[in-house]
């Protein structure tokens, strides 16, 4: 199947624990330049399992595509604490 999207890499958070279930929620900005990610059993600074929610922004980035044949476009992701 033909699809518009390649897979570039992933959004991760250093340090958050294997179960703190980082992505068990996920919800994205009406023009897809943000993206708000739950991890419902996360350590906070002072409570267990309280949960966070991790904002992540691409930025506003322009590109000029010279080349018609170009297939790929890769976008930069940029984590916003």
């Amino acid at each position: 199947a033909d699809t518009k999207f390649n897979y570039v890499g992933a959004l991760t958070v250093p340090g958050i624990s294997v179960n703190a279930r980082f992505g068990s929620s996920i919800a994205q900005s009406d023009n897809s330049r943000s993206i708000l990610i739950g991890a419902i059993q996360a350590n906070s600074q002072t409570v267990n399992n309280s949960g966070m929610v991790y904002a992540f922004d691409r930025g506003v980035v322009k590109y000029i595509i010279s080349n018609l044949d170009m297939q790929l476009i890769l976008l930069s992701v940029k984590k916003v604490l």
